[in-house]
């Protein structure tokens, strides 16, 4: 074999050689949406939210610790007079890459909710991470008025 040719097939041998996991797109996914009318208890102090989630896959049964997790944040505000209501949610949310539907209660952190419009933000964030914590991320948002109803 002449240098020349092999020089060749040391290019074409490198060529072939398989790219590390970081250099690879993301093989997981997030998504989000919230139902546009949410229901007000009758006591005032609570909003349902509804909506929908998919995310994933995570490997099955889904780990609770570590670095591969999943999880989902809101927050509920509605313009009441000079001031604002305000209340937050959180859950963790079933990430096999399949749609989810989710509720959630948001409890009226300052004051007392009321019917008609309000701004509903819910985040859903997945992490998948290797053995050697080369990690692959996936975020969604929905940012949305929605009405309020009860």
């Amino acid at each position: 074999m002449t240098k020349k040719s092999f020089a060749i097939f040391c290019v074409l041998l490198t060529a072939a050689l398989p790219f590390p996991a970081y250099g690879q797109t993301s093989t997981i996914s997030a998504a989000v949406t919230v139902d546009r009318v949410a229901t007000l208890s009758t006591d005032r102090l609570v909003i349902t939210l509804t909506g929908r989630y998919t995310c994933g896959p995570l490997p099955q049964p889904q780990p609770t610790l570590g670095s591969t997790f999943a999880g989902a944040t809101g927050q509920v505000s509605q313009a009441a007079g000079r001031d604002i209501a305000e209340g937050g949610f959180g859950f963790t949310p079933i990430c096999d890459a399949l749609e989810h539907t989710f509720q959630a209660n948001v409890l009226a952190g300052n004051i007392p909710w009321h019917g008609g419009p309000a701004r509903a933000r819910v985040n859903v964030f997945v992490q998948l991470c290797d053995e050697f914590f080369n990690c692959q991320q996936a975020n969604a948002t929905a940012d949305m008025q929605i009405s309020v109803r009860g």
